[in-house]
């Protein structure tokens, strides 16, 4: 039975003969991991709320451009309103009425010069605003009509599909025949 003794019996008789330092130590070490833990939580809470707040800014910005863009269209200065939106991302603009009749115009405006590709960046957003619209509605504003053929003709053969099926999906069963024969119409490009 006699051995040497083993790394956990010589630490059982140092805490044994230094009571009053270990529990000392070890009260100072758990308040030192516990401030470390407090602080790292607060430092992910700040930054999560300054991503937050970024977002938040930069969405009153886009707003702001596409209020400002709006404001350009009314008084016709149709190429300074489409510069203003071409700095901000479009996937960042939330669908709105007012972002929607912007989006609209530019992408007609843009039809009319045969920017294919530039028309049909436009009318990406009327999809995601539309879904807002009535039904009896949708065919008054010729989006399936103008956003469909813009589609194909800047060569963007998957977007033209994804939007085809969204509107399959969402009016094949409508009851509205100028919605129906968009409908149709823009299913057979």
């Amino acid at each position: 039975q006699a051995r040497p003794p083993s790394a956990l019996y010589r630490f059982r008789k140092f805490v044994a003969r230094n009571r009053a330092a270990c529990i000392f130590s070890l009260v100072i070490l758990l308040t030192v991991l516990a401030g470390f833990a407090v602080s790292t939580g607060m430092y992910l809470r700040e930054n999560a709320a300054l991503k937050e707040q970024q977002r938040l800014r930069q969405q009153a910005q886009d707003r702001a451009n596409v209020s400002q863009a709006s404001l350009l269209l009314s008084q016709g200065k149709t190429e300074k309103a489409d510069a203003i939106l071409r700095q901000t991302p479009l996937q960042t603009i939330e669908p709105s009425p007012e972002a929607t009749g912007v989006f609209r115009t530019l992408g007609d405006w843009h039809l009319l010069q045969h920017r294919w590709k530039a028309a049909a960046e436009c009318y990406q957003l009327l999809p995601m605003a539309n879904r807002f619209i009535s039904e009896e509605k949708i065919s008054d504003t010729g989006d399936m009509i103008r956003t469909a053929p813009a589609f194909v003709l800047a060569g963007m053969g998957a977007a033209y599909e994804q939007h085809r099926q969204a509107l399959i999906d969402r009016y094949a069963n409508t009851p509205i025949p100028n919605t129906a024969e968009q409908l149709v119409k823009m299913a057979l490009l």
